[in-house]
């Protein structure tokens, strides 16, 4: 095995199939987010990106920068500004995390990206689909039956190439901004770079309080990242956050689509020990308690808990809050938002 000796816009600069790309990457201030070495450092968070090779753009009549400018930014030249369309488009190639092909298997959600809108990936078909629905690439006549081709797909074959800075997947179409569209989603701590360092060996880890952790905080007693590895847990990905006491524990997930959802927290429901909890969002109080000693049973104990409907009014992260009303365990698998009409 050869060591992983190179970053993610270091691989753009190797590969000459990428040059239209590597070039938007330069104009658009990009290159730093690109240039991050993860290795060893538990506070930086890795970066996905997908990319389309220099045949793609050219099938879309675009064979340089300038005709992608002409195309997405013809009449803003600032293209470092988070406003610009150009900055944008490069942006929404660019995932927050480090996500693997099979990291997409099995959901169809909206993914956090570094333009003002998310990606929507559906890995729930036999092909994974890029926006779907959004925009018709192709039609594929067969005597009378018509099949139009109307999501970016990848190139299985080219993708999951690892980097110090995060993977790279190669797409097979254009991929412009589209509006987002609402989907489930679910939160499962991933944007802590430590906790991911965790999830490589079974155990269970003290959180020490001068851990810099991104997107947590809490007050009360030991925090703890539980990591059951090939043991059998309903647990959703086999780990949990664990706290013992009179507690309160924030979480400040990703950006989420506005719009009307159902809120629901994953937790272990199948213990006298457990707490009673409340949930708040952005500080307010979220539906009734939630008695966590009852609800699971012994085959499943980890349970898809409803606490209320919450109505989100701009595309922005929010701060999901649990606080100890009678104290006792919380087992804290995930949040999730599944969305209402």
């Amino acid at each position: 095995l050869e060591p992983v000796s190179f970053n993610t816009y270091q691989w753009l600069e190797l590969n000459d199939d990428y040059s239209i790309f590597k070039d938007a990457v330069d104009l658009t201030g990009y290159k730093p987010q690109l240039s991050i070495d993860t290795r060893g450092n538990d506070t930086i968070q890795p970066v996905t990106l997908l990319v389309e090779p220099d045949d793609v753009y050219k099938d879309f009549g675009i064979n340089t920068v300038n005709d992608l400018i002409s195309l997405i930014s013809p009449n803003d030249d600032n293209y470092t500004a988070s406003e610009n369309s150009l900055h944008n488009f490069v942006g929404y190639h660019i995932l927050e995390g480090n996500i693997f092909i099979d990291n997409f298997e099995g959901s169809r959600t909206n993914y956090t990206t570094l333009s003002d809108v998310p990606l929507n990936i559906d890995g729930t078909g036999i092909d994974f689909a890029i926006n779907r629905g959004k925009e018709i690439f192709d039609t594929i006549v067969v005597q009378n039956d018509s099949t139009f081709i109307d999501y970016i797909g990848f190139l299985y074959d080219k993708s999951n190439v690892i980097t110090q800075s995060g993977a790279i997947h190669i797409i097979d179409k254009l991929m412009k901004q589209q509006s987002p569209t609402r989907a489930n989603v679910t939160f499962q701590f991933l944007e802590e770079p430590v906790f991911n360092q965790y999830r490589q060996k079974e155990g269970s880890y003290l959180i020490d309080e001068n851990v810099n952790l991104n997107t947590l905080d809490w007050t009360g007693p030991d925090l703890y990242f539980v990591e059951l590895g090939d043991e059998e847990s309903t647990a959703w990905g086999s780990d949990y956050l664990e706290i013992d006491g009179d507690f309160e524990i924030a979480y400040k997930i990703p950006k989420i689509v506005q719009g009307k959802y159902e809120l629901f927290i994953g937790a272990e429901r199948f213990n006298n020990q457990n707490a009673l909890i409340e949930v708040f969002l952005d500080g307010n109080k979220i539906g009734s308690f939630v008695d966590l000693t009852r609800g699971g049973s012994a085959n499943n104990p980890f349970q898809n808990s409803l606490i209320g409907t919450v109505d989100l009014k701009n595309y922005q992260s929010h701060v999901i809050t649990v606080r100890s009303l009678i104290p006792g365990r919380f087992l804290w698998d995930y949040v999730r938002f599944e969305p209402i009409n």
